[in-house]
């Protein structure tokens, strides 16, 4: 695992304390990034339209979202996945260095949407979460 990915899981891990699936902590799921948009009022469209895919699970369009700037906050949705479906977790990720991310969105997902999204994402990008 790479190390931006082993703080992104420890982060997930620490910040959603418990799968809303399976009810059990995120250690032993799998994890992967879905999307990401810069926040701010000029990109307040596209927001939108980012929590409409979401909520809808529109995942194909959803994964068309891939716009970042590392001076700026963005959102960024991941899905978790475990044997019984999964979670869709979405947090603002705050660029000022020692200011909180915070969730967003936290919602059960089936195991019809861990599949599509597999079918999206390639295995690779996949990541463990571990303690």
């Amino acid at each position: 695992m790479s190390p931006v990915n082993s703080a992104t899981a420890q982060k997930l891990a620490r910040m959603v304390p418990k799968c809303p699936s399976c009810h059990s902590r995120l250690a032993g799921h799998q994890f992967v990034e879905v999307a990401t948009a810069i926040c701010g009022e000029e990109y307040l469209a596209e927001l939108t339209i980012f929590f409409e895919c979401a909520r809808n699970r529109q995942w194909a369009r959803l994964r068309g979202f891939r716009n970042f700037k590392g001076d700026r906050d963005a959102v960024v949705a991941n899905g978790v996945a475990c044997s019984e479906g999964g979670a869709l977790i979405v947090l603002r990720s705050v660029a000022e260095l020692y200011a909180a991310d915070e969730v967003l969105l936290l919602e059960p997902i089936t195991r019809d949407d861990i599949g599509v999204l597999k079918t999206l994402i390639a295995a690779d990008e996949w990541q463990a979460i571990s303690d």
